[in-house]
């Protein structure tokens, strides 16, 4: 499709890479859409709304650790964010938030 075309070019910007993220995203293809939104936000830092997608889709893939680590690179692009807060705090409880799995015996 003609997104999967621009975001081939040398020069693509940041939209391009974003729009397909969510197509991914609604697609339920999480891998590509965390690779297209790690894209576009290497192109564009500043995109909270962007981050914070990306951030729920690394909690819905088990990355707990990196999804805390996007949302407070939103917190510090946008202070007392409370979509990043409540996420982070929901995260945080999570087991492979403290380190990964708990022990076994």
């Amino acid at each position: 499709e003609l997104l999967k075309l621009k975001s081939q070019q040398p020069d693509a910007p940041a939209w391009v890479f974003a729009s397909l993220a969510n197509m991914y995203r609604r697609e339920k293809d999480n891998e590509a859409a965390i690779e297209h939104y790690r894209r576009a936000l290497a192109l564009d830092y500043g995109q909270v709304n962007w981050r914070l997608t990306l951030a729920r889709l690394l909690a819905n893939t088990g990355s707990v650790p990196e999804a805390i680590h996007e949302a407070r690179i939103c917190l510090r692009l946008r202070p007392q964010f409370k979509a990043a807060e409540n996420l982070i705090a929901d995260l945080s409880v999570h087991p492979a938030a403290l380190g990964g799995e708990s022990p076994g015996p």
